[in-house]
C-alpha cells in the first residue's frame, strides 16, 4: 500500500507491554486522511494485531471511528504498517 506515509510509532510503557500492548500508531493514507491512536498488540499466540480507536455506546457495543472496509484491505494495511514498524525498530 504505497499511500501509507508519515508513520509514527509511540512505544507503550513497560507495564503495558507486559499486557501485550506494544504501542500506538499514527499515519496518513494519501494526502487527505490522518489516522491516529491505532493500538499495536501482541496476542497470546505471539501475533501482532492492530486495534483501531472506537467509542462504546450505552449498550456496551463498540463502534470504530475508522476501519478498513474488508479483510483484504485490513491485511494490506496491517502488512504495510508492520513493515514500517520493522523498519523503524531496525534503524
Amino acid at each position: 500500500m504505497t499511500l501509507l506515509r508519515d508513520f509514527r510509532f509511540t512505544p507503550a510503557s513497560r507495564g503495558h507491554r507486559r499486557t501485550g500492548l506494544l504501542g500506538w500508531l499514527a499515519f496518513r493514507i494519501g494526502a487527505d486522511w490522518r489516522i491516529d491512536s491505532v493500538a499495536v498488540r501482541r496476542t497470546r499466540a505471539g501475533l501482532i494485531r492492530l486495534s483501531f480507536p472506537s467509542r462504546v455506546d450505552g449498550a456496551g457495543r463498540e463502534h470504530p471511528f475508522v476501519l478498513p472496509a474488508c479483510g483484504r484491505v485490513w491485511r494490506e494495511l496491517e502488512r504495510a504498517i508492520l513493515a514500517e514498524l520493522d523498519a523503524e525498530v531496525a534503524s
